[in-house]
């Protein structure tokens, strides 16, 4: 049985869905900052936008990510206040992964990409305007069709120019853990590695490739991976408290647990 006819099957199954999820991304109040009420003793909420992901990797079900934005912070969860998450500090470019249940706190800390690829990889990008679709803050959204060395890696729907400042942190958490996953990447067999140069490129040599032509709307890759945008939200009045690293937890960083890398 062709796994690739199977995946690319259900892409395409699911573009029959795309269609009414972006009439609801489309529909008149989603265009507008809608700020919801500060309550009392929230006096210094912070301004954020907010972003509601459904994500779903083959073989599992599906799961709920929510992105909330600020001019600082990026902070990733599952929708819960109280739950993991994952933190990006925009303005010391250094990433926090906070599991409580473990009272530990993973620290990921910028730094430039030294490795190389096991091959040259040549990155190629189609682009097919939705002419049909509904528009969305009446732009466009446009088919991107990226792949590396001919191999198709990742479908995007895309909408160039919505929620600027969210792409670009975004982009900056995957600017981030790139430099982390070169830095262990020695840690991989070269012939492994050829076998696997989608995830290179899109998690090292090439991060956020996708996000440069705007924030997409629905996303899946051949290996079963999907993600849409639920709803979104300009103005949303973030409790300062989310952005809080949990006092008394244990930090560590991949280092202290596997070794010092070999980058270079």
């Amino acid at each position: 049985m062709n796994t690739r006819h199977i995946v690319l099957g259900s892409a395409l199954a699911g573009l029959t869905a795309l269609a009414a999820a972006l009439a609801w991304l489309a529909r008149p109040d989603a265009a507008r900052a809608v700020p919801q009420p500060v309550k009392a003793g929230e006096a210094s909420a912070l301004e954020a936008t907010v972003l509601w992901f459904r994500e779903q990797e083959q073989g599992t079900d599906p799961y709920t990510t929510r992105v909330i934005v600020t001019e600082r912070w990026l902070r990733m969860d599952d929708g819960r206040d109280g739950g993991d998450f994952v933190l990006l500090d925009r303005r010391a470019r250094t990433v926090y992964s906070v599991v409580h249940g473990d009272r530990a706190i993973l620290v990921v800390p910028y730094r430039e990409v030294h490795a190389r690829p096991p091959v040259r990889l040549e990155y190629g990008v189609e682009e097919t305007p939705q002419t049909g679709a509904p528009r969305i803050e009446g732009r466009q959204v446009v088919h991107y069709r990226f792949s590396v060395n001919g191999q198709t890696c990742r479908d995007v729907m895309a909408v160039p120019g919505l929620l600027q400042e969210a792409v670009a942190a975004l982009r900056e958490l995957a600017g981030v853990m790139a430099g982390e996953h070169g830095a262990n990447l020695a840690r991989t067999p070269v012939d492994m590695q050829r076998q696997m140069l989608c995830d290179l490129a899109e998690s090292i040599f090439a991060p956020g490739l996708y996000l440069e032509k705007g924030l997409p709307v629905q996303e899946w890759s051949e290996d079963g991976y999907r993600r849409s945008l639920v709803d979104y939200r300009r103005g949303w009045q973030a409790d300062p408290a989310l952005f809080v690293l949990p006092a008394g937890y244990r930090r560590f960083t991949v280092s202290d647990i596997a070794g010092p890398a070999q980058d270079g």
